[in-house]
């Protein structure tokens, strides 16, 4: 677990999972594919050894650029690193990879939410692109107030799909991380906000931020302008 995450709407990240694979274009940049490489160079074994593999270096239109190798970790050690912090942290699941990634098994999962639960001096902050599984997931559990439930999309395709099946969870907290964000997707967002068994309650938003490998895509102040507007008008 990591103290000091520069992630800004986090004071702690918790990687129980490691590697992914691409789920959209938002993906094409991810923060997690660099931080992965660079740890599995580590000298010290105990912090390489869950990036090892996951990781690989392609060349594409005479670049070389940093991919991942669609292998998946799940990590039993890790899973204590919560119940270890007793000042109230909001804490972000799974920041090196999904959670509901299809690898994950069931077992594990039930594991990670486990502590969750237990830990009630912490917000949990559980982000995924694979909401059709979240959705499946947490209709089998009872809903907990320390834990809100959050999709990641960029594109307006990526949020409608995903808006729309994070619309089946009924009880739980939820949150929209529309980040990286590569396209205006403020329509989309109004009709999802606006939907009568629309119950988000906080949105984050913010450009790519990748600028050593391929280049960041642009992100266009009106955009960002656009959601906050929305949100307003939606009282979010």
């Amino acid at each position: 677990m990591s103290n000091n995450t520069s992630i800004e709407w986090a004071t702690m990240s918790w990687p129980v999972t490691t590697g992914c694979t691409y789920a959209g274009k938002s993906c094409l940049n991810c923060y997690a594919v660099r931080d992965s490489w660079r740890l599995a160079s580590n000298p010290n074994p105990k912090v390489s050894a869950p990036y090892s593999g996951l990781v690989k270096k392609v060349q594409i239109a005479g670049l070389w650029l940093l991919r991942w190798t669609n292998r998946v970790k799940y990590h039993q050690d890790r899973l204590d690193w919560v119940t270890q912090q007793q000042k109230p942290r909001r804490v972000f699941v799974g920041n090196m990879g999904d959670l509901f990634h299809r690898d994950v098994p069931d077992w594990f999962i039930d594991l990670v939410f486990n502590r969750m639960e237990l830990c009630r001096q912490h917000k949990f902050l559980v982000l995924t692109k694979r909401a059709e599984r979240l959705a499946k997931y947490v209709s089998k559990r009872r809903p907990s107030n320390n834990i809100m439930l959050g999709i990641s999309a960029g594109t307006r395709s990526e949020l409608m799909q995903r808006g729309s099946e994070m619309q089946q969870i009924q009880g739980w907290q939820k949150f929209l991380s529309l980040e990286p964000l590569i396209e205006d997707v403020s329509r989309e967002l109004s009709a999802l906000l606006q939907h009568p068994d629309s119950d988000f309650v906080w949105v984050v938003c913010g450009g790519e931020s990748d600028k050593k490998q391929s280049g960041a895509r642009p992100c266009d102040l009106e955009w960002l302008a656009n959601i906050v507007g929305t949100c307003q008008e939606c009282q979010v």
